[in-house]
């Protein structure tokens, strides 16, 4: 958000920002206007129809988004938006890294191939080699795909918890012990989130923890 003069514009202006947890608090407006004009958008395309300079337009941009994405331009940019403090250095050696660049261009040729395949549609549609029923059943699996190849990166699944809370030799000993107590669970160093030394697990098996913390799950 501090990245943005628009954050800054916000905070400034409206009551309580810096109260806000994130500054993606606000977002949903934005998300929920584009929303809309996407809704709108789509009515008018499948019922009056799209002038062509509005798709080789689109084409052309996303064209200019790619070229831009490939010769580096796009990561300069971006490099530059970041503050020159070192706190912030490890965001412009990940805009530098190699596998960073490649999947910055990867995605300008996803978002190009998306547009194409919309425009694609479009002119289907208007030389009535679709019906608008066609058309918009289109559109939904191109959407669908489009939103797929992003999304699919943010899922992730762990054990059942069967199997990530169950039990072991040292938490039935903990239990068998005649006097109340409380267990201090620590992690020191271990590689990825242990349910029992990170979290609250112990106390799906009774047994009490000194914090007592219980986060999201």
């Amino acid at each position: 958000g501090g990245f943005t003069p628009f954050y800054h514009l916000v905070a400034a202006v409206v009551p309580g920002t810096m109260y806000f947890r994130a500054p993606s608090t606000f977002y949903y407006l934005a998300q929920f206007a584009t929303a809309v004009l996407a809704a709108r958008g789509t009515e008018r395309l499948l019922t009056d129809g799209l002038p062509r300079r509005h798709v080789f337009g689109w084409v052309g941009f996303g064209v200019a988004m790619l070229l831009l994405s490939l010769s580096g331009v796009l990561r300069d940019v971006f490099t530059g938006a970041v503050p020159g403090n070192a706190q912030y250095t490890q965001w412009t050696d990940r805009f530098n890294d190699p596998v960073a660049r490649a999947a910055m261009s990867a995605g300008a040729l996803r978002s190009l191939l998306v547009v194409l395949a919309v425009s694609g549609l479009i002119l289907l549609l208007e030389r009535k080699r679709l019906t608008r029923s066609m058309a918009a059943a289109a559109l939904v699996g191109v959407m669908v795909i489009d939103f797929w190849s992003i999304e699919r990166l943010y899922w992730s699944f762990s054990a059942p918890a069967a199997e990530m809370y169950r039990s072991d030799a040292i938490i039935e000993h903990i239990k068998a012990q005649p006097e109340p107590g409380r267990v201090m669970a620590l992690q020191f160093r271990s590689p990825g989130r242990d349910a029992f030394l990170s979290g609250d697990a112990l106390m799906i098996h009774g047994l009490r923890l000194v914090t007592g913390y219980h986060g999201n799950q």
